[in-house]
């Protein structure tokens, strides 16, 4: 299940005693699901590639361009990559051999030393903290070249050149809406600007480190290896003051504390996310947090990523996750945030949560899709307002949250009915926001698509079976779903194709329909499924799904044609049982008939489950000493026969003559001596054979017939018989 987790209280094994435990508070679904970008979780050289394969060496700074790319600083490789929005990892500039060397030419080609800090300026060049090589680099069209700082650690230059000052393992850049570029000069403890015309000056920090000097003048205050910088829409300055563990604010030459309600360790990264609220990363606490204003305008924070715990991020529920030392984290333009995953060496995203309604006509209203709201804390959670933008609709005779404001008491859920009505063409993303009392707002991503007035909404088809392999002759069922943008049912009929091959046409029942069929041949069928469109719906067709259908398991029973005994004695028949296209599983049942009267036969083993494997058994016969008192000597059987024929001619006689009647009795005579003499009568024949010395040995033939019974994988009994010539002499 997708969920995004909006509200916890902080705290973990790993913050300072005093600290509460992170708790979750709102959960969305559909949710925020967390999975990974880039980076394959070894620490070693980057190379080009699919961005989850490579591996990456403790990436740190993060920043996106206009067209979606996001660069990151590469820092332990010395390298800066970039990643298309289609997940392509290239290098962008650094050899990945750690130097300073290469200004003036291409950026690919260049030296860096660690790099942490990315910012990206208006006309879209890349700035980069070339934190070893104590300087600010920039690359404008493939040219790298350094802007500030002279490679040499120190503090120097104030009101000087830029390229001619010196800086300390500078961690944090900024922007300005004036163009003017803030330097977390960190070793030094101070923040730095420099102007458009190259000169640099300090605006923060009196170079001591220390935690003082709130509410005074910023050149006053002392910092602890200050960082990340994050610039507001109205020019303040937010600064992550890592040693001091809290975030400070620059605004009008003053230094003053921020006021969040997170609690925070190691702020090692800040952004913000599409409602102004503040993206903290803290490596200290291990996770991602939201800071920023409830409904009422105080402060609040929720955690978005991290349960506390040190370790490997899985992907899946994004609180539920472990970190190693989150070092930045960013948004994209659908609201997805990107973090940086520093000892894991990866850089993860959080999929905002989101509801995409596809294509709909203008003027019409798709089908409603729900988002559930549920209250995972000990404590009532307020709902202040739902802003929903144009374009979107909530069916309030639906949702069971009521209208807003509304309150869900510990373990309370609800749910809010969302539809996309267009009243215009065109793709639209939007944002819905929920403001909730105590914490900061949750936010979800909206898409749809409106299509021209009067056009069909586009259908979906899907096909299942009830199991992608089958026995020939056993029923196989499809199932066919067809769906739509719109809040109606799609009517009209659906046809079955197996291949190219149409198998049957049948209507829809409330958008379903189904075939049931045994008539598939053996061997591999590839199926889908056709929807005609009806008057509001187009035509759409479904995915393609494999039938392979194999022949049923079955046996066979076999042994040698004859066997001979002595009356009086007994004999063992083997039989071999084999299993044929699979297991059955089932009991065998063995019978025997055709043997001499008064035989006994007994099988072993007497009970027999046919697995997968030949099985073997013996079939013991006791003949018993006298045959003939069981059986009619061939001369009595002849006779016999032949006094039937007679009886049997005397209407033929009367009817056609004697003479005709004659002709019948030779033709019936000559045919039973020949009958008797391959077969007798009874199933078996008798031979005499005079020994010489005034004995004689008969020789008794009996078709002896094994019957095998079990039952077949589709309930059928399966029965099979092998045939056996029992010579027997007396």
């Amino acid at each position: 299940m997708r969920r995004f987790v909006c509200c916890v209280a902080f705290g973990s094994s790993l913050l300072p005693t005093g600290m509460p435990h992170a708790q979750t508070r709102l959960v969305l679904e559909p949710g925020n699901t967390l999975s990974t970008l880039a980076g394959n979780g070894q620490d070693s050289h980057t190379i080009s590639g699919a961005a989850p394969e490579v591996a990456l060496g403790a990436p740190r700074g993060l920043v996106y361009d206009g067209a979606g790319n996001l660069y990151l600083a590469d820092s332990r490789n010395h390298q800066i990559d970039r990643i298309t929005p289609a997940g392509a990892l290239t290098v962008f500039a650094g050899t990945g051999m750690q130097g300073y060397r290469g200004d003036g030419g291409p950026a690919i080609s260049a030296e860096l030393n660690e790099p942490t800090a990315l910012a990206l300026a208006s006309d879209g060049s890349l700035f980069l903290a070339d934190s070893g090589n104590h300087c600010i680099r920039r690359i404008v069209n493939g040219t790298i070249t350094t802007i500030a700082g002279n490679g040499t650690a120190g503090f120097s230059g104030d009101s000087g050149t830029a390229t001619a000052a010196q800086l300390r393992s500078p961690g944090g850049l900024a922007f300005g809406e004036d163009g003017m570029l803030y330097v977390a000069d960190t070793g030094n403890h101070r923040l730095r600007r420099v102007t458009s015309d190259g000169g640099i000056s300090t605006v923060a920090g009196n170079g001591e480190e220390g935690d003082a000097g709130d509410g005074g003048s910023a050149l006053s205050a002392s910092f602890r290896s200050p960082g990340s910088l994050q610039m507001l829409p109205d020019g303040r300055l937010l600064i992550a003051d890592m040693g001091a563990r809290r975030i400070r604010l620059l605004t009008d030459g003053t230094i003053v504390a921020y006021t969040t309600a997170a609690k925070v360790r190691r702020p090692e990264g800040l952004g913000a996310d599409i409602s102004g609220s503040l993206l903290i990363a803290d490596a200290g606490t291990q996770q991602v947090s939201l800071s920023g204003l409830d409904a009422s305008g105080g402060s609040a924070s929720t955690a978005l990523v991290g349960n506390g715990i040190q370790g490997l991020a899985s992907a899946g529920a994004a609180t539920a996750s472990a970190m190693d030392s989150p070092s930045a984290a960013v948004e994209d333009s659908n609201g997805n945030v990107v973090i940086s995953d520093r000892r894991n060496h990866q850089v993860l995203r959080l999929a905002l949560a989101a509801l995409a309604f596809g294509d709909v006509p203008a003027g019409l209203s798709s089908a409603a899709q729900t988002l559930t709201l549920e209250n995972e804390s000990p404590t009532e959670l307020t709902v202040a307002a739902v802003q929903l933008p144009s374009g979107f609709t909530i069916a309030t005779s639906e949702s069971t949250c009521g209208v807003a404001p509304f309150s869900l008491q510990p373990a309370g859920s609800c749910g809010i009915e969302i539809a996309f009505s267009p009243i215009a063409q065109g793709a639209q993303t939007a944002f819905l926001h929920l403001q909730l009392t105590g914490e900061p707002q949750a936010n979800v991503r909206l898409t749809g698509n409106g299509t021209a007035p009067g056009s069909l909404a586009p259908s979906t088809t899907t096909l299942t079976s009830n199991g992608s392999i089958s026995y020939a002759g056993s029923p196989v069922e499809f199932a066919t779903n067809v769906s739509g943008t719109l809040g109606t049912i799609p009517k009209g009929s659906v046809t079955f194709f197996d291949g190219d091959v149409p198998l049957t046409t049948v209507a829809l029942a409330v958008g379903s329909a189904t075939l049931s069929t045994t008539a598939m041949q053996t061997g591999l069928h590839t199926l889908h499924v056709t929807y005609s469109g009806d008057s509001s719906y187009a035509a759409s067709r479904s995915q393609s799904i494999t039938q392979t259908v194999v022949p049923a398991p079955d046996f066979t029973i076999s042994s040698a044609s004859s066997y001979s005994a002595k009356a009086g004695g007994s004999l063992s028949i083997p039989l071999s049982i084999l299993p044929v296209n699979g297991t059955l599983n089932h009991t065998l049942t063995l019978s025997v008939s055709g043997l001499p009267a008064g035989a006994t036969a007994t099988f072993m083993p007497s009970i027999l489950t046919l697995g997968g494997d030949p099985a073997n058994v013996s079939l013991a016969i006791t003949i018993p000493i006298s045959l003939a008192h069981k059986e009619s000597s061939g001369s009595s059987i002849m006779l016999a026969c032949c006094v039937a024929g007679i009886f049997l001619l005397g209407p033929l006689w009367r009817l056609r003559g004697r003479s005709h009647a004659l002709h019948l009795i030779t033709l019936i005579l000559v045919g039973t001596v020949l009958s008797l003499a391959i077969t007798g009568c009874g199933g078996f024949r008798v031979a005499a054979i005079s020994s010489g010395t005034g004995t004689t040995t008969k020789t008794f033939h009996y078709t002896t017939i094994v019957t095998a019974v079990t039952t077949g994988v589709m309930g059928d009994a399966l029965t099979h018989t092998a045939t056996i010539d029992l010579v027997v002499t007396q």
